[in-house]
């Protein structure tokens, strides 16, 4: 977590921004971060032990209303849009 906090430190991110997608070195990906675990959690713990590993997630087949179908009943903020792979 000190190693992801110093890159956000130096990276520009879009304002709101309340989640973390986290990927694997083949850019799968394996969990969620949110942004209050990131800051409230031990710098000490890896990124893996405070993600959250099941991840709702939209296909990219996904039409509009699929999506929109999405935010309204499970009423989260964002979702992961991903592909096939």
């Amino acid at each position: 977590l000190e190693k992801a906090q110093a890159y956000l430190r130096e990276t520009n991110l879009p304002e709101g921004a309340l989640y973390f997608y986290v990927l694997d070195q083949d850019d799968k990906l394996v969990g969620v971060l949110p942004v209050r675990a990131l800051l409230m959690s031990s710098l000490e713990k890896q990124v893996q032990d405070v993600m959250q590993k099941r991840v709702m997630t939209i296909p990219s087949s996904s039409t509009l209303l699929d999506a929109c179908e999405y935010f309204a009943l499970y009423r989260f903020l964002s979702f992961p849009v991903v592909d096939d792979e």
